[in-house]
C-alpha cells in the first residue's frame, strides 16, 4: 500500500496526472488511491506515536521508511526527535553519573563517557534519519539535538570541575606571583639576592603557597589537557558529521536537478512530437 501511494504521489509531483491519464485510470481508481492515502497516513502516524511512547526502536526503524514513502516526514521528524531526546536524557545522564560508593573519578572520565555515548547514538540514528527524513531536515535536526544535549550535560560537569580546582583563584594567584617575579628579577636587582638579607638563598616568590607544588600543578594541567583532548575529539566528530550531512544534501540536490532537467527534455520532446504530428495531419488534409 505504501509503495502504491508513493508511486501515486510521485506521478502528482511530476505533473503526469493529466486529465487524459485520469480518464484512462478512471475516477474510481483515483478515489480509491486518495482514500487509501488518508487511511494509511492516519494508521502510520498512530503506530509511529505509539512506538515513540514505548521507545520501541525496532518498530521505529520499520516505520520510518514507510513514513517517507507517503510523504509524512515533517510529522515523523517531530516524533523521532521526541523519542531521541528521551533516549539522550537517559543515556547521557547515566554516563555523567558516578558511583557514590567509589572514589570520584578524574573529571575527564565522566565527560569522556558522555562524549562516547553521544557519538554512539549519532552513529546509530543519523544514517536512517538522513536517508528517510532528509526532506524535512531531519538529519540536521538530529545532529543539533544531540550536540545541544551534550552541552547541557557536560556544562555542569565542567563548571563543577573548575569550581573544585579553584581555577579562577589559582589564575589570580599565579598572576600575582608573576608580578612579584617581574618586579624582583625584571629590574636592576641581582638575580638570586634575597631582599631579606639572606644572601644567595632563593625563594619561589610565594608560588608554592599561592599556587601549589610543581607536582600538583603538573597533575592539574594533565587533567585539564585530557578534558580538552576529549572535547576536541568529540568536536572533530561533530564537524565531520555536519560535513557529511551537507555533502549528502549536495548530492541529492544534484540528482534532483538532473531529474528535473530530464523531465523538461522529455516534455519538450513530447510536445515537439505532438506538434509535428499535428502539422503532418494538417498537411495531409490540405493535400
Amino acid at each position: 500500500a505504501a509503495q502504491a501511494i508513493h508511486d501515486y504521489l510521485g506521478q502528482q509531483q511530476r505533473e503526469r496526472l493529466t486529465e487524459r491519464a485520469r480518464a484512462y485510470a478512471g475516477e474510481y481508481t483515483i478515489t480509491q488511491l486518495e482514500s487509501t492515502q488518508n487511511a494509511l497516513q492516519t494508521k502510520l502516524l498512530e503506530d509511529y506515536q505509539e512506538a515513540v511512547e514505548q521507545s520501541n526502536l525496532q518498530t521505529l526503524g520499520q516505520l520510518t521508511p514507510l513514513v517517507q514513502m507517503v510523504q509524512m516526514e515533517q510529522e515523523a521528524v517531530a516524533l523521532y526527535l521526541r523519542f531521541l531526546k528521551g533516549l539522550l536524557n537517559v543515556q547521557l545522564t547515566a554516563a555523567a553519573t558516578t558511583d557514590p560508593s567509589k572514589p570520584d573519578p578524574p573529571p575527564y572520565v565522566p565527560m569522556g563517557r558522555v562524549y562516547n555515548a553521544a557519538v554512539t547514538l549519532l552513529r546509530h540514528h543519523l544514517p536512517m534519519v538522513s536517508h528517510c527524513l532528509h526532506r524535512a531536515q531531519g538529519d540536521a535536526a538530529v545532529v543539533r539535538l544531540i550536540h545541544q544535549q551534550v552541552e547541557h550535560t557536560v556544562g555542569p560537569l565542567l563548571k563543577e570541575y573548575i569550581r573544585q580546582k579553584r581555577f579562577s583563584t589559582l589564575a589570580r594567584n599565579a598572576q600575582d606571583v608573576y608580578n612579584v617575579i617581574e618586579d624582583r628579577y625584571g629590574g636592576h636587582q641581582d638575580y638570586g639576592r634575597d631582599d631579606s638579607g639572606g644572601g644567595a638563598d632563593f625563594d619561589d616568590c610565594g608560588f608554592s603557597e599561592q599556587v601549589g607544588s610543581m607536582s600538583e600543578v603538573d597533575s592539574a594541567m594533565e587533567e585539564a589537557a585530557l578534558c580538552l583532548q576529549h572535547a576536541e575529539s568529540y568536536t572533530r566528530f561533530i564537524n565531520h558529521s555536519v560535513r557529511e550531512v551537507n555533502k549528502a544534501r549536495a548530492i541529492r540536490f544534484t540528482k534532483e536537478e538532473e531529474a528535473k532537467r530530464a523531465e523538461r527534455e522529455r516534455k519538450e520532446w513530447a510536445t515537439g512530437m505532438s506538434s509535428s504530428s499535428s502539422g503532418a495531419v494538417g498537411a495531409t488534409g490540405t493535400g
